[in-house]
């Protein structure tokens, strides 16, 4: 047979060569577990080349080995030129594709290895959990695939022009009602308590997200008009009710809002706010999260500097998605013992045995969200791109869509096409709008188009 007389040498990177065709797309996180797995296992896989040195399987193994400074690697020389070495390229890749998984033997092997091997497999914690709880997953293959890690993107930003508003509008001539197409994203001028305004920018779709920051009780009178503390709950009655009208059964809805002081105490009417979501309308309160910025400096005056904001995690559903893998961090007291990580600043006593293993690594966050806090923009309450992107990340996919229906400076739409989400966003504004316009062309250089038509 003439398979039979293969030989295993090793070979010069520098002497082999990429398929100038190879159809698989090699992340970087694949790379990365190759490394590892390489370095744990040795190598047990060679890679084969065609007769001219074109590699035609072991793409990422040669990438791997690059990347872990190695000059050779062991490959097997073939004798298939051609058309016959481009089906070896599709056929060893589309065969093992085929094959689908048994659930029950996967789960019974992932629950024997320990964190460290675990971890080399390429199945990370979420899907090793998810296989291993019992729930009802259909298709293996499209819930592993679905649910991998992201890889990192190139962000983009531009300064929100805050100052030239109304200059930037005599350029863009925004009018209520107008409706834009950036890139792949959808903004209206409107008023988000109008269904209909609603019902424009979304086109039918559902979002499987809403991330907002609304005007406060008594602020942005300037901008907005302010609304009255004891009609704050009935005037927000209707954009939530747009929200939930317009957001999937698995999304969850965040609400960035804190109570301002009148009178030397804390007003009560987001927590009535908060309650009526939950006892009125039915949402379901998942979480508080803190967003931790460093504040702006003052004088204590009975009370000291505010430094940090809450952001209230609402939902439809306790099956809202979730992907905490995309939002991991560095830390240097990740663990091993139960299949999870725990950040250094979770506590000033963490709750783990002296005997399990620390090190460093990537850990998950708490609920406590730091990041940079810049006024610099001149909005009246401006919040950064970072604060809308760790959600954004942590509870959808690629491609799903978001909602945002006080989009301000555009904030929510920048950390969108960041992390390659769709952000459909209503800005009451027309000189807000031409702000966002203005911010999306100079970060992507994208030209918005008017689709009223």
């Amino acid at each position: 047979m003439a398979g039979l007389n293969m030989q295993i040498e090793e070979v010069r990177i520098d002497e082999i060569s990429n398929h100038p065709t190879n159809p698989k797309i090699h992340p970087d996180t694949q790379i990365k577990l190759l490394q590892k797995s390489i370095k744990r296992f040795g190598w047990t896989n060679p890679v084969i080349l065609a007769a001219d040195n074109t590699i035609l399987a072991g793409h990422a193994r040669v990438q791997a080995a690059i990347a872990a400074g190695n000059d050779t690697v062991p490959a097997i020389r073939t004798k298939l030129t051609g058309k016959e070495a481009d089906a070896y390229l599709l056929a060893d890749n589309r065969l093992s594709d085929i094959a689908p998984y048994d659930r029950d033997i996967l789960a019974e092997l992932l629950s024997d290895l320990p964190k460290d091997l675990a971890e080399l497999t390429g199945f990370d914690s979420v899907q090793v959990e998810a296989l291993l709880s019992g729930e009802d997953i259909p298709d293996i293959e499209k819930f592993i695939r679905d649910s991998q890690p992201e890889e990192p993107r190139g962000e983009v930003d531009a300064e929100p022009q805050i100052d030239r508003a109304a200059e930037l509008n005599k350029e863009w001539q925004v009018k209520t009602g107008d409706l834009w197409k950036l890139g792949d994203h959808r903004l209206i001028c409107g008023d988000c308590t109008d269904p209909a305004v609603v019902e424009r920018v979304m086109m039918g779709e559902k979002a499987i997200g809403c991330i907002t920051s609304p005007p406060y009780a008594e602020q942005r009178k300037e901008q907005y008009g302010g609304i009255p503390v004891d009609k704050y709950s009935e005037w927000f009655e209707t954009v939530q009710s747009n929200i939930k009208n317009h957001i999937g059964e698995t999304g969850s809805f965040f609400l960035n809002i804190k109570p301002h002081v009148e009178n030397g105490q804390r007003s009560l009417y987001v927590f009535d706010l908060v309650k009526s979501l939950v006892s009125d309308h039915n949402w379901l309160f998942i979480e508080e999260y803190i967003w931790k910025h460093p504040g702006t400096p003052k004088a204590p005056r009975r009370r000291f500097k505010n430094q940090f904001e809450p952001v209230y995690q609402f939902a439809l559903s306790t099956e809202f998605l979730f992907f905490p893998d995309n939002v991991k961090i560095e830390s240097d007291r990740c663990f091993s013992g139960d299949g999870r990580s725990i950040h250094k600043n979770q506590g000033k006593t963490p709750c783990i045995d002296e005997s399990v293993e620390m090190r460093s690594g990537l850990a998950y966050p708490g609920n406590v969200v730091s990041v940079n806090f810049d006024k610099s923009n001149g909005h009246a309450a401006p919040y950064p791109v970072g604060l809308p992107t760790f959600f954004i990340k942590a509870y959808s996919k690629e491609k799903d869509i978001w909602y945002d229906p006080f989009l301000g400076s555009g904030t929510t739409l920048i950390a969108c096409e960041n992390t390659g989400r769709k952000c459909r966003g209503i800005e009451i504004s027309p000189e807000y709008c031409a702000v966002i316009l203005q911010r999306f062309k100079d970060a992507t250089g994208k030209e918005p188009v008017r689709i009223n038509g």
